[in-house]
């Protein structure tokens, strides 16, 4: 049963996922607003473990937009120390790349949040504190990952701002 769920989830991801160019893909809806050059805010309360925001990025092993944003995403993260709570999860595989430890299994409750911010279940999507999301990569085109490390950065500065003024 687990590997006909596997099967299943891993055919849609592969019919719905990855962007066909890398250009950023924004689905609005009347719940979001346009924040910054690319990422999308929401209105939701921030999402938080143990006072410090949740930051996510959903991908796949086999997507190459995914590899591109990959490193610049962990640089981005190990910056900020204890001050988040972060995820990079390989979806075809269970994974958080962001852990020493292999698991085989996204947390239902992390999937829940993926399809929740995108029902489409495209990737890489981005959330940040369940407040901002992307979907896609911003700088991928122009191959600039200083720009994209930036443009996290920015968000996730602001989540943290954010979190601070409650």
């Amino acid at each position: 049963m687990k590997t006909l769920f596997f099967l299943f989830s891993f055919l849609i991801l592969l019919v719905s996922s990855c962007t066909s160019n890398g250009q950023v893909i924004i689905e609005k809806n009347s719940e979001t607003q346009k924040y910054g050059s690319s990422f999308t805010a929401k209105e939701n309360d921030i999402c938080m473990i143990g006072g410090k925001p949740i930051i996510r990025e959903f991908a796949t092993s086999w997507c190459p937009h995914c590899a591109w944003v990959k490193p610049t995403f962990q640089e981005v993260i190990k910056s900020y120390g204890d001050q988040i709570v972060a995820y990079q999860w390989e979806v075809d595989k269970g994974d958080n790349l962001l852990t020493e430890e292999l698991e085989f299994e996204v947390p239902a409750s992390e999937m829940n949040v993926f399809r929740e911010f995108n029902p489409k279940q495209s990737i890489p999507t981005f959330i940040i504190g369940c407040k901002y999301m992307r979907i896609g990569n911003a700088f991928e085109e122009q191959n600039d990952k200083e720009a994209e490390a930036k443009e996290l950065k920015a968000i996730i500065d602001k989540i943290l701002n954010e979190v601070s003024q409650q």
